[in-house]
């Protein structure tokens, strides 16, 4: 029974499974749209279980591969340094936060047991992919694979439900229809709802599958320029449209500077003679109509009239409040500084749940300052948060925050500004060990690709090394890439395959 069950894992070809696992991505986020959490298992949900199990039977399969066929035990010491000190600092991590006084925040739930799995789910097993990915052996045509059908079911949807009428709102909390499909954009006018009209298909977060569709499109892009086939023209296509359908600035406007960068680079590796077989006369005319386009479609979008309108709101001067002399019922319920900010939280810029999670009478000093300043600086929501933030840390008073981090379970406000956010509430120390990573394998495979520049420094690589770039400056701009499982998982594979191509001769 033994010999057989290790027959059947020698037969098991790792990359298949690594593909199926990418695929079921989005088909896992669409089920999360509508029956997240539905399912428990205990204690975790059905679409956040078959993930781990599915990652923890790609890594055992690894290892015994490793251990078994490949004979480099030694190679694994590396990698339980590096868990080592993880885990040194998750314990440090977790001393520090329990220091935390929740009289200053109340929205605070110092928990040990949430703290680590958030920590394990969404950073440590990314890292064991990347990990997986890099011994799986995955051949470039098996990672254009996930990425062409992965593109496919993503914006394929959205392209088709947004025809049909029953696409989900992108700007909406809930799963909402839109009013118009994008032959109603047209007509939309200054009455119109503009939000509305923006699609994101049947996913769960429009942030999230943005971040992604922008990371996807150079590598989309490097199969029309490296293939000039008809079928990848026409992917192409509907995935910018399906990115304007999104809306957000992240989709929209990314996707055309995706496509812009890709042309440069395609011209820059052709004229140096490092990509000698692509079709420049033919695939760059088309690339730049598809450009065109694409900018075209944008200007006249939902997303672009809601900004416009959105600026404009913005430069409306909103009243400085007056009480006036006569009593008056206004005046009479004004018994306190909690009092007055909340009759005129609208003309100092502030948002009403920022009053909630903050309240006035837990820090009266901060909300005096925020009105007593030019209020136009409130009118960045963003910047409010981290301004928020910083004085929660300032009042807990406590040295190893900017080290240690206060705590993923501290529920300060999400900054929507990723690698600041992960400092307030990992510390520089986790910043470092939980993302620094991602960042210190691209610079080491630049370093590669750029001394072995004419075997490495092709479009192949430098695609992927856009996609990862597109990942990490998402997560800078808008946030919603780092700790989004969908989104880690593919920077993961972008990470892990970069690596791959870096060192596909040190590795043979």
């Amino acid at each position: 029974m033994v010999e057989k069950v290790k027959e059947f894992i020698k037969k098991i070809k790792l990359r298949d499974l690594v593909i199926i696992f990418f695929i079921l991505q989005p088909v896992i986020d669409m089920y999360r749209t509508f029956f997240q959490d539905t399912i428990n298992i205990c204690g975790f949900a059905i679409e956040e279980l078959i993930n781990i199990l599915f990652i923890g039977i790609l890594f055992c399969l690894t290892i015994y591969k490793i251990v078994k066929k490949e004979k480099r035990v030694k190679s694994l010491v590396k990698y339980i340094v590096y868990l080592s000190i993880v885990g040194i600092y998750m314990i440090l991590h977790w001393m520090n936060i329990a220091k935390f006084n929740n009289n200053i925040f109340e929205g605070a739930q110092i928990n040990f047991i949430t703290e680590t799995y958030y920590i394990i789910r969404t950073y440590i097993i990314p890292i064991i992919l990347i990990y997986i990915i890099y011994h799986c052996y995955l051949t470039n045509k098996d990672f254009t694979r996930i990425i062409v059908i992965v593109t496919l079911l993503i914006s394929g949807s959205i392209f088709i439900t947004n025809l049909l009428n029953v696409s989900l709102v992108a700007y909406s909390a809930d799963n909402v229809r839109i009013e118009g499909n994008i032959f109603k954009w047209l007509s939309l006018n200054g009455n119109s709802n503009f939000a509305a009209y923006t699609s994101r298909g049947l996913f769960h977060s429009t942030n999230q599958i943005s971040a992604l569709l922008f990371s996807l499109a150079p590598i989309i892009i490097k199969e029309v320029i490296k293939n000039n086939k008809i079928r990848y023209y026409i992917l192409l296509i509907i995935q910018v449209i399906s990115m304007i359908m999104v809306g957000t600035k992240t989709a929209s406007i990314g996707v055309i500077l995706v496509l812009i960068a890709m042309i440069f680079v395609t011209l820059v590796l052709y004229f140096l003679k490092l990509e000698k077989n692509i079709n420049i006369k033919v695939c760059i005319p088309i690339m730049l109509l598809i450009t065109i386009g694409a900018y075209t479609l944008y200007m006249t979008s939902p997303s672009k009239l809601k900004y416009t309108l959105e600026k404009s709101q913005k430069e409306i001067v909103r009243e400085d409040p007056k009480v006036p002399d006569n009593k008056v019922d206004k005046e009479e319920k004004i018994n306190s500084l909690e009092d007055y900010i909340k009759i005129y939280s609208y003309n100092y810029y502030i948002q009403d749940w920022f009053l909630e999670i903050y309240p006035v009478h837990n820090d009266e000093d901060f909300w005096n300052t925020i009105i007593s300043r030019d209020k136009k600086l409130n009118i960045d929501n963003r910047r409010f948060k981290v301004e928020m933030i910083e004085r929660i840390i300032e009042r807990n008073n406590n040295n190893m925050d900017s080290i240690l981090g206060i705590g993923y379970t501290s529920n300060v406000p999400y900054t929507e500004r990723d690698y600041l956010y992960q400092y307030y509430i990992f510390g520089i120390a986790g910043v470092i060990l939980l993302i620094g990573l991602y960042i210190a394998i691209l610079v080491y495979c630049i370093y590669k690709i750029l001394r072995n520049y004419k075997q490495k420094l092709n479009i192949e690589n430098c695609s992927i090394g856009i996609a990862l770039c597109c990942m990490l400056v998402a997560g800078y701009l808008s946030g919603h890439v780092w700790g989004m499982i969908i989104n880690m998982y593919f920077m993961s594979l972008y990470t892990g395959k970069l690596l791959y191509n870096a060192r596909k001769e040190e590795k043979k």
